[in-house]
C-alpha cells in the first residue's frame, strides 16, 4: 500500500511539473486526463486521431496525460489547481466529483449548443446532476448481460428468442436443459456461469423490482421481499438445481462450448471476435421476477467533463462538444461502444456494423431499460456487503441474514455520508 501510495504522489508530481512546464513556454494547450491511453494498438490510432483533428481543428497543442490511478490523482491536481481542461469520470467517482466542485457547470454551455439532454438515456444523468447543474457529459454506459450461446440453445432444442421475454421459470427450465453432467457428476455443461457477488445479485434484484435505497437515499431498502426472493433464487440456481458454477464463468469455458448462458458486459462480444469470430452468440437481459414487472439489468455509466481550473474553459467546451460528436469515428477504429447518446444508434457506422454483430441490436433497448447501480455507500457495497452477498449465494448465509447484514452496514455508511 505504501508503495502504491509513493508511486501516485511521484506520478502526480512529474505531472504538474510537466503540466507547468507547458504553460511556462507559453503554448495554447489542451490537457486530457484519462485512464485509457496509446497502449493498445486501437488506442493509439484513436488518440492519434483525436491529437491531429484536434490540433488542426482548433489550432491547439493537444496533450494526452495517461493516468491509471486518476481516481487518486485528479483530485489531487485539483487541490493543487493544476490546470487540467478535460477529464474522463469514472461512474464511482462521479457523484462525488459532481458535489466537489471539481467539474465546472455546463448548463451555460449546453443551452447554446445542439446537445441536448434529452438525446441522453435518462438514467445516465443523474449521478452527475446536482442541485439542477449538470458536471458532465456521459460518454459511455456499460451493462450486465446474459451471453447466450446459439449452438448449445439449438442442440438442447431450445430458442433462444425465448429469452428476450423470460421470466424465472422459464430461466431455470433452459438453464437445466443446457446443464450436463457425466456419470461421475462432474460438469460436462452448465446452463449459466457467474462469479457469485453484488455484481450478479443487482440486476436479478431489479428484475425482481427491487430498490437498494429510499427515496431521498437516506437508507437501505434493499433487506426487503424483492431482495431475499432473488437472492434465494440464486442461492438455489447453485445449490439446490445445480445448474450454476463459477468455475466456468469465463470466455475460454464459453468458447469451448461449456456454457449455455455466461453473466458477462456487452463488450464481450470484442472479445469473442478476436479468438472465436465464428461462435454464435445472442444477449438478453435478466428474467423478470415475481414480483418483477419487466426483464431487466444494471448500468453503470463513465463521463467526460472539464475541470474548474482549465486556464481555457471555452475551447474545452468546445473540445467536449466535439468529442461527443465523434462516437461514429470511434466505434469505427475500436469496434465497440456502448452509447448512453441515443443519436448514436442512427449512424451509419452503427447500422452497418449490426450485419456482423446482429447480438448489438437491441443495446438502446437494454440500456432504455437498466437501472443504475447503487453509488452511495460504494467501499460497503464492493467490501463487507460483497461478501456476504457470496456467502448467501453459496449457501454459506441465508439471504434474510445477509441481507439484515448489510441493510446494517449501508445504513452505517449512510448516516456518515449525510452528516
Amino acid at each position: 500500500m505504501l508503495g502504491k501510495l509513493l508511486r501516485i504522489v511521484i506520478v502526480t508530481c512529474l505531472v504538474f511539473l510537466v503540466v507547468a512546464s507547458d504553460v511556462a513556454l507559453g503554448r495554447t494547450t489542451l490537457v486530457q486526463w484519462d485512464w485509457f491511453d496509446r497502449s493498445t494498438k486501437e488506442g493509439k490510432t484513436w488518440w492519434d486521431y483525436v491529437e491531429k483533428t484536434v490540433e488542426d481543428k482548433f489550432g491547439v497543442d493537444f496533450i494526452l496525460r495517461p493516468s491509471p490511478d486518476i481516481e487518486v490523482q485528479f483530485p489531487v491536481a485539483m487541490a493543487a489547481g493544476v490546470p487540467v481542461d478535460a477529464v474522463q469520470v469514472s461512474y464511482r467517482s462521479s457523484r462525488a466529483w459532481s458535489e466537489s466542485g471539481f467539474l465546472l457547470p455546463l448548463n451555460d454551455y449546453l443551452r447554446e449548443s445542439n446537445i441536448s439532454l434529452s438525446d441522453f438515456v435518462p438514467s445516465s444523468l443523474p449521478p452527475v446532476t446536482v442541485g439542477g447543474k449538470i458536471y458532465a457529459i456521459p460518454w459511455i454506459a456499460d451493462f450486465h448481460v446474459l451471453m447466450l450461446s446459439l449452438d448449445l440453445f439449438e442442440a438442447a432444442g431450445l430458442d433462444s428468442a425465448a429469452a428476450q421475454t423470460w421470466d424465472w421459470n422459464r430461466f431455470l427450465e433452459i438453464a437445466r436443459k443446457l446443464t450436463r453432467v457425466d456419470g461421475t457428476g462432474r460438469y460436462l455443461q452448465v446452463g449459466y456461469a457467474a462469479d457469485p457477488g453484488v455484481e450478479t445479485w443487482w440486476p436479478w434484484f431489479y428484475a425482481n423490482g427491487g430498490k437498494f435505497f429510499n427515496a431521498d437515499e437516506t437508507r437501505a431498502a434493499f433487506n426487503s421481499p424483492e431482495g431475499v426472493e432473488s437472492l434465494k433464487f440464486l442461492s438455489q440456481l447453485w445449490n439446490q438445481y445445480k445448474v450454476a458454477r463459477a468455475d466456468f464463468a469465463n470466455l475460454n469455458a464459453f468458447v469451448k462450448g461449456q456454457v449455455g448462458i455466461l453473466h458477462t458486459g456487452p463488450w464481450i462480444d470484442n472479445e469473442l471476435k478476436g479468438v472465436a469470430p465464428d461462435v454464435r452468440i445472442d444477449f438478453a437481459i435478466f428474467p423478470k421476477g415475481p414480483m418483477g414487472q419487466k426483464t431487466d439489468t444494471d448500468v453503470w455509466v463513465n463521463y467526460r467533463a472539464i475541470p474548474v481550473t482549465t486556464k481555457h474553459p471555452d475551447l474545452a467546451w468546445k473540445y467536449l462538444e466535439w468529442y461527443n460528436a465523434s462516437r461514429e469515428v470511434k466505434y469505427q477504429v475500436m469496434g465497440s461502444h456502448r452509447s448512453p447518446y441515443i443519436p448514436f444508434y442512427t449512424s451509419k457506422a452503427w447500422l452497418d456494423s449490426l450485419v456482423t454483430q446482429p447480438q448489438r441490436r437491441r443495446f438502446l433497448t437494454f440500456l432504455q431499460s437498466a437501472q443504475l447501480q447503487p453509488l452511495k455507500a460504494g467501499p460497503e457495497w464492493r467490501g463487507t456487503v460483497h461478501d456476504l452477498v457470496v456467502q448467501a449465494i453459496l449457501g454459506q448465509l441465508s439471504p434474510s441474514a445477509a441481507l439484515k447484514q448489510a441493510e446494517e452496514r449501508v445504513n452505517a455508511a449512510l448516516a456518515k455520508v449525510d452528516k
